[in-house]
């Protein structure tokens, strides 16, 4: 029986989806969307190619061949120059979304060892209820990063002045940006990156489910 190397070995990608999606849920996360975001790019469908793999990322697949895949599709779409950020909110958003690939957690951890270091030397109940408060809070941050809204754009979009179409328009949202936003519904209203700021729908988004 042919697997999904085979398929894709041959150059039949719809097969070689159709093989992917039938073991989803048996191979891990990250090695999935990993293959995924490679027939995405082999497909040129760029926007979704970088959606797999940024979720194979958060899932914990670091493979250097995911950095250059990752690495071309995002030149290829220009979206670093489109996230770049204009403002101290975009600076704010963006040393969030580059922290929360494991500095969070890195910085939470330096915290308790040297907070351990000192607690052998001075054993006060202080210094552990000072080292855990000080290691609570990169972990803290971390999880409201997380639980930010944020979505690959599929496609062009439309950025219109308010939710609706009757709004005019404040131009258009490229395809493969990572945005933020906020509100629910047929419209979102765009925080990140703010160069986009408005309303756009939803449907031409898809959001990255490794918060």
């Amino acid at each position: 029986m042919e697997t999904f190397a085979d398929h894709f070995a041959k150059g039949d990608y719809p097969t070689a989806l159709k093989e992917l999606e039938k073991v989803k849920g048996t191979i891990s996360p990250g090695l999935w969307h990993f293959n995924m975001g490679t027939v995405k790019a082999k497909t040129l469908t760029l926007s979704e190619a970088r959606y797999h793999f940024i979720e194979a990322r958060s899932n914990g697949f670091t493979d250097q061949l995911l950095t250059q895949n990752l690495e071309l599709i995002e030149n290829e779409l220009n979206v670093k120059s489109l996230e770049k950020p204009l403002d101290a909110q975009d600076f704010a958003i963006k040393s969030g979304l580059w922290s929360q690939n494991g500095i969070f957690t890195t910085l939470s951890l330096l915290i308790l060892v040297f907070g351990m270091m000192i607690l052998k030397k001075e054993r006060k109940y202080s210094v552990l209820g000072v080292t855990l408060m000080l290691a609570a809070i990169p972990l803290g941050l971390n999880i409201w990063v997380k639980s930010w809204d944020k979505y690959i754009t599929l496609n062009t979009l439309e950025v219109r002045e308010g939710p609706s179409a009757i709004f005019g328009s404040r131009g258009e949202l490229p395809a493969g940006v990572l945005v933020i936003t906020k509100n629910s519904g047929e419209w979102r209203r765009v925080i990140y990156p703010s160069r986009f700021r408005g309303w756009i729908k939803y449907a031409g988004l898809i959001e990255l489910e490794s918060k």
